[in-house]
């Protein structure tokens, strides 16, 4: 067998595996999102949730690429496309993570609930909003703040537990 013989080592392994993690990191966020951290409050606090909604930064990143090219997208190609948006950006964090992880020697159950917050800090609260994607971060209830933290804890975590799984495979 092609893993037995030849030691996978090195960026490139890294960033491939990486890529695929950060896929299952963010299928996994997606359905604690969508299962159990969305579920999390009272009505009243869904309430306040509702009242700062806005339309998904995915769907506006794919409107900010499309739009521009006279490209019009029907309901349900641009919800795919907020849901390439969204996958792209996992797998690009998890390629990231695998690269880091690797030199720094990150144990994977800290350092994935580690970068999973550093990605909602980075992404959430600072990017997403500087891109126009999102509202101002003062613009949301601060449960808004802490369900999106929880995902990304679950991003993280799951994408550094699928990069361990992978990594002590391609290493044996």
């Amino acid at each position: 067998m092609l893993f037995r013989k030849h030691r996978l080592r090195g960026a490139l392994p890294d960033v491939l595996g990486g890529l695929a993690c950060g896929l299952i990191g963010s299928w996994v966020m997606s359905k604690a999102q969508a299962k159990v951290i969305s579920k999390v409050g009272s009505a009243k606090t869904k309430e306040r949730e509702d009242a700062a909604a806005s339309e998904p930064a995915t769907l506006k990143a794919v409107k900010a690429v499309t739009e521009p090219l006279g490209v019009s997208l029907t309901e349900d190609q641009l919800s795919k496309g907020g849901w390439v948006v969204h996958y792209l950006y996992g797998a690009a964090w998890g390629a990231l993570y695998a690269a880091l992880s690797r030199r720094l020697k990150l144990k994977p159950a800290l350092a994935g609930g580690a970068f999973g917050a550093l990605l909602w800090l980075v992404s959430d609260e600072v990017l997403v909003p500087a891109l126009g994607f999102a509202k101002k971060p003062t613009a949301y209830p601060a449960s808004v703040h802490l369900k999106s933290l929880a995902t990304h804890v679950v991003y993280g975590a799951a994408t550094a537990e699928a990069q361990r799984f992978l990594r002590a495979r391609l290493d044996a």
